[in-house]
């Protein structure tokens, strides 16, 4: 007797009804979940419904559409899934892979527990469409694989593989599809020869979903910003996490520090506080301390020291002295002399470092003994061979013998070279400009409208979308470009001397009868302002940077004191604690100080009214 297939009810009931197409209300019945499926956590007693209504609207979407004949078969296919992944709560939805496909994607059926039907409960099938397999292959490296079919996950992503080396069209997706894919082949090679593997049963691939979640909020403040460092969350996250788990505070901290660079700080404050059930800190040192607490630093220290000590020769405790003299000759000469390297922090000066190296990745690991890191051997060659910056002509001469001197060449033409003058290089461009050519913040004002000035339409409103997104802390346009100034300049400061040398005609001795400068004179006489007085929070009038005319804007003097003033050039001279100078006019400065005194004066006899009512209240009683 001859064997005939048997067609499924599914399969049938799917056939007649593309026939036929006669009832809309119709619900195909895919059966009870089998014994991956409940493994995975579908409800036992609950059979896989799809109503013709959603196939009908999934079929027909415009970014994935497919014929009804492309899934017959999806009964026999979601028993024996290629991987089954979480979909926000998983004891709720589910998302299956199944070895279906159309135009070399396979389907995924996006499955709805416990979803009241006919006046019992269902699995409710809601999604259904061809997806890009490199899409879903993702999932795996960010912890949401649920269960996964070794051999036909490791087949699929071979043939990613050949379509990323054939599709030169994708170029710049390639190099982000690539490192899933290594990471997809990583973590399959952890479960060693298990084929059907079910996660729940590996603790230890958690740790992917908690990286990913890191991953998602460094590149959400990121885009929230929209910022031109959204590439860097990955690496960012990934190192961030590493971090984590090794309870190394040297990284961490450097991730919380409130630079403008550093736009994932918050975030990365946030994730510290949640992990290690911290009360929100606001001063770093004081966060420092708590982790310590907290990763018990003294025990690891000790183990630390540990290993060091059986590294170098210890035995039995004595310490082998011919084996340490080799040591200290071989680093003697492997001493780097000091050099500045761009970091996120700016300019860091290091000094008494050494390397070692690490051939089999062509890099070495620099280290001082209390941190170490790696850099590549190229830098280190530039940095042995001494070719540094100095004399740069390029460079101001207003900053003297500062960290940027020491900055190799490499790095410093990145520090000093502008790149286009688009909306995501405004905060560099601005940066380089402020570092070769502002004196003071008013200068870097003129620096960013002469910036926007230069870019099309499109980018201006792009560069305003930016800098709003960035400035979280209601600060004015201006405000925010005077912190961004001053972050760009802050490890490359002014000298004293040279702005008395240089400007002393202009600035500080001017040639007209009124000018004063000398400690303690008055710069009018209806108000008692002297020379070296601390310039306090004055309003001034500042030129909007974007549009027309002038705003009266609240800049902070508080760093500024006076150093000159002239009535006749209407101007007073401020120095800031970096020696950055700032010139204002001098009847606006008197005029706000003037009110600001009234006011002060006003609150004052207030407060002693209400002082001497309150006593002779108390008085009456």
């Amino acid at each position: 007797m001859e064997n005939k297939e048997v067609i499924s009810d599914f399969d049938r009931e799917l056939t007649e009804y593309i026939n036929n197409f006669s009832n809309e209300n119709h619900v195909f019945n895919l059966g009870k979940p089998g014994e991956i499926l409940q493994k995975c956590g579908f409800p036992e007693h609950q059979r896989i419904e799809l109503s013709s209504s959603r196939l009908q609207q999934k079929s027909t979407q415009s970014n994935h559409p497919f014929e009804f004949a492309d899934i017959i078969g999806l009964d026999k296919a979601i028993q024996k899934p290629v991987a089954v992944f979480e979909y926000g709560d998983k004891n709720k939805s589910q998302n299956v892979i199944v070895n279906l496909k159309k135009d070399g994607k396979n389907f995924l059926v996006g499955v709805f527990f416990n979803q009241r039907q006919r006046g019992y409960e269902v699995s409710d099938i809601r999604g259904l469409f061809n997806r890009d397999n490199i899409d879903w292959l993702r999932w795996i490296d960010q912890g949401k694989m649920i269960y996964g079919n070794k051999k036909e996950i490791q087949v699929l992503a071979a043939q990613q593989r050949t379509n990323l080396a054939e599709v030169n069209s994708k170029e710049a997706r390639t190099s982000s599809d690539s490192y899933y894919l290594d990471s997809v082949d990583n973590i399959l090679a952890e479960f060693g020869n298990v084929n059907d593997i079910f996660t729940a049963d590996f603790p230890e691939y958690a740790r992917y979903k908690e990286r990913a979640e890191i991953f998602k909020q460094f590149r959400n403040k990121y885009q929230e910003n929209d910022s031109f460092y959204t590439y860097m969350a990955k690496p960012q996250s990934d190192e961030f996490y590493a971090a984590l788990k090794e309870r190394n505070l040297e990284t961490l901290l450097k991730y919380t520090k409130f630079d403008s660079e550093y736009e994932i700080s918050g975030v990365a404050r946030k994730i510290l506080f949640e992990k290690f059930d911290i009360e929100p800190v606001e001063n770093n040192e004081t966060l420092a301390d708590v982790l310590k607490s907290k990763f018990n630093v003294v025990e690891e220290f000790n183990n630390s020291n540990k290993l060091t000590s059986q590294s170098s020769g210890v035995n039995n405790g004595g310490i082998d002295s011919e084996n340490q003299n080799e040591i200290e000759e071989k680093d003697a000469k492997k001493t780097l002399p000091a050099f500045a390297l761009l970091t996120e922090s700016g300019i860091e000066i290091l000094n008494g470092f050494f390397y070692t190296d690490n051939p089999e990745h062509d890099s070495v690991t620099i280290s001082d003994g209390k941190i170490s890191f790696p850099l590549d051997k190229k830098i280190i060659d530039e940095i042995k061979s001494g070719e540094k910056t100095q004399g740069n002509s390029d460079r101001l001469s207003t900053r003297g013998d500062q960290p940027s001197d020491l900055l190799l060449q490499s790095q410093y033409d990145d520090f000093f070279s502008e790149r286009d003058n688009k909306s995501y290089n405004f905060r560099h461009n601005f940066a380089v400009r402020c570092r070769k050519n502002a004196n003071s913040p008013a200068d870097a004002i003129e620096i960013a409208k002469n910036l926007i000035k230069e870019m099309d339409v499109e980018d201006r409103k792009k560069t305003k979308e930016l800098l709003k997104h960035l400035n979280t802390g209601g600060k004015s346009y201006n405000e925010y470009l005077v912190d961004m100034y001053l972050t760009a300049v802050k490890n490359d400061p002014l000298n004293e001397d040279w702005v008395r040398n240089n400007h002393q005609d202009r600035l500080f001795q001017r040639k007209q009868y009124d000018t004063v400068n000398l400690p303690g004179e008055k710069i009018s006489s209806r108000l008692d302002i002297r020379i070296g007085d601390n310039a306090g929070d004055i309003g001034l009038r500042m030129e909007k940077i974007f549009g027309f005319g002038f705003v009266k804007e609240k800049m902070n003097l508080s760093d500024f004191c006076i150093k000159a003033a002239s009535k006749e050039d209407n101007s007073i001279t401020l120095m800031g604690k970096d020696h950055s100078i700032l010139e204002i006019p001098r009847d606006e400065y008197i005029e706000a100080y003037q009110r600001k005194h009234e006011k002060s004066q006003k609150n004052e006899k207030k407060a002693s009214r209400e002082k001497e009512r309150s006593m002779e209240f108390e008085i009456s009683r």
